[in-house]
């Protein structure tokens, strides 16, 4: 059976609350304060791609302190990962069930340790286009093995298949981030991307890798060139790709006779 998916394959909604949120208990940060939780059950959905094109940075730049966190929750919902309402620690198998919903409250601890991993991988790949845009290959290279390392340790986003029904006569499969702190790890990855793919130089005797623009067009202020481009830029290596292909027709040509 043929997948037929949405333009845009990422679907996603998530809920806030409209009354605002409470710290847990009524017990401020200095007093223990560890969680924020719903003043009510109303809860108001919205589209974060549609609404909120910024999420990602608005995250970053939050102020990991009380005021800071509670001002995110308060305009985006909670991250959605359970916790423990007594202690505020984290839910794992074996302790109780991690429940991913914007209507369990805001854990601080899952909070601020997000935000931690997702500023580390950020980091690193600004260094990556800041090396792309200066052609510094050494740089980008050492800059994307700490993506790597970043995504192989901390950005692992929790998807689940799901069915679009905005077009009940059309209906589609959306990929579905199951919460608000997976659907930030996805953005991080569609930074990590950046339009742009990486290719060896065509030329067999070079080692030279480059960014390419995943699209049709060129990444021109990152620097980044098109599909078309096959070698790292050098003439020797243009002139080496000349007389490869060449060399390749002749023996396509040979073989037919």
């Amino acid at each position: 059976m043929d997948i037929d998916f949405r333009e845009g394959i990422f679907h996603f909604c998530w809920a806030v609350c409209e009354d605002g949120y409470n710290d847990m208990h009524g017990r401020r940060w200095s007093e223990g304060f560890k969680f924020l939780e719903p003043k009510s059950t109303r809860f108001k959905y919205y589209n974060p791609e549609k609404e909120f094109p910024d999420l990602l940075f608005n995250f970053l730049k939050t102020e990991l302190s009380y005021e800071g966190i509670r001002e995110f929750t308060e305009q985006f919902g909670a991250l959605g990962i359970s916790a423990d309402w007594d202690t505020g620690e984290l839910l794992d198998s074996g302790v109780g069930k991690r429940v991913f919903s914007p209507t369990i409250g805001q854990n601080i601890a899952s909070f601020i340790e997000l935000h931690k991993r997702i500023s580390s991988a950020m980091a690193a790949i600004k260094l990556r286009n800041e090396a792309i845009k200066q052609n510094n290959e050494s740089k980008a290279q050492k800059a994307q093995s700490q993506i790597s390392l970043a995504f192989s340790s901390s950005i692992n986003p929790r998807l689940t298949l799901g069915i679009d029904t905005d077009n009940v006569e059309d209906i589609k499969f959306c990929i579905l981030p199951a919460s608000l702190s997976d659907y930030i790890e996805v953005l991080v990855t569609r930074e990590l991307a950046g339009g742009f793919e990486w290719r060896k130089c065509a030329n067999p005797k070079c080692d030279v890798t480059f960014p390419i623009a995943i699209g049709r067009g060129a990444l021109v202020k990152r620097g980044v060139g098109t599909k078309r481009k096959e070698t790292c830029g050098k003439s020797a290596c243009k002139k080496a790709l000349t007389r490869l292909r060449q060399k390749q027709k002749k023996e396509a040509q040979d073989g037919k006779s």
